[in-house]
């Protein structure tokens, strides 16, 4: 009984260190909870080989469960990281785009401003033609007073009379 339960000691040291990775791992001291476990049953010296085999088994199951987990935090961070570079690129592509914006309008403002000068030139040059148009009609009516003046005192030279 004494040999059976050495090389049970010896086995759960040797399922316990693979699951644990650390020398310590009998200890109640570990944070390895699978090697804690292990290392309660040995104390309390209730360890058969069947429950050894049952608790090395939870260990690997432990250990796959803890495998594929760091697999899927993997994957996720992965995908956390293009994401990452995707909003990177989104956030460049934004901030040209509104380079480009402010750029156009300043632009607007500018061919804004242009037709606004443009408009009040043409006003200026309405009111100014208009000032000219009443010019020349009153002055066409000054000479049309001038011309029936003129006539007037002149005689009649081109009478062919009666």
């Amino acid at each position: 009984m004494n040999g059976e339960k050495k090389s049970l000691v010896e086995a759960s040291k040797t399922v316990a260190l693979h699951g644990a990775g650390r020398a310590q791992a009998l200890t109640p001291q570990t944070s390895d909870p699978a090697a804690v476990a292990i290392g309660l049953i040995l104390e309390a010296g209730v360890a058969t080989r069947d429950q050894e085999a049952r608790v090395a088994q939870a260990v690997r199951d432990m250990e796959q469960i803890i495998r594929t987990q760091l697999q899927s935090l993997r994957e996720v961070e992965k995908r956390a990281s293009d994401a990452e570079a995707g909003l990177d690129q989104t956030r460049e592509e934004m901030n040209a785009l509104i380079e480009r914006l402010s750029q156009a309008r300043d632009s607007l403002a500018g061919l804004r401003d242009a037709v606004l000068a443009r408009e009040e030139a043409l006003a200026a040059m309405n009111e100014r033609a208009e000032i000219a148009k009443q010019q020349a009609l009153d002055m066409s009516a000054v000479l049309s007073m001038l011309i029936e003046e003129i006539k007037s005192r002149l005689p009649n030279k081109f009478d062919m009379g009666p």
